[in-house]
């Protein structure tokens, strides 16, 4: 009964090894990119609108509104998501920022 036991572990450690191995996979492939990575500084606006549980179309409203937190450059808006945690707890006001240079996930001024 014992080495059933054994056997059954390790048939089971083998299938979740396989499973691991195809969402490496994908997500190399992107064909799931899974979750908004914590180390990105700035969002776009689907990363802030899936954030927010909203709809891009109403991050757009929001932001034109000088409701939602953001920084503008060119016709680009980026997102910080710690001005979006604080809009969320009720801290953040009218807030639209605008710089000089983006480069990569950063914001260089």
């Amino acid at each position: 009964m014992e080495m059933d036991t054994a056997e059954q572990v390790l048939e089971m450690l083998r299938l979740i090894d396989d499973r691991l191995s195809r969402l490496e996979t994908l997500q190399i492939e992107g064909r799931n990119p899974g979750p908004i990575p914590v180390q990105t500084k700035f969002w776009n606006v689907k990363q802030a609108a899936d954030f927010l549980n909203l709809t891009p179309s109403t991050v757009y409203h929001k932001c034109g509104m000088r409701e939602i937190p953001h920084i503008k450059r060119g016709n680009r808006l980026y997102f910080e998501r710690s001005a979006l945690e604080e809009y969320l707890k009720g801290g953040a006001g009218p807030h639209v920022a605008k710089t000089d240079a983006v480069e990569g996930d950063h914001i260089v001024e």
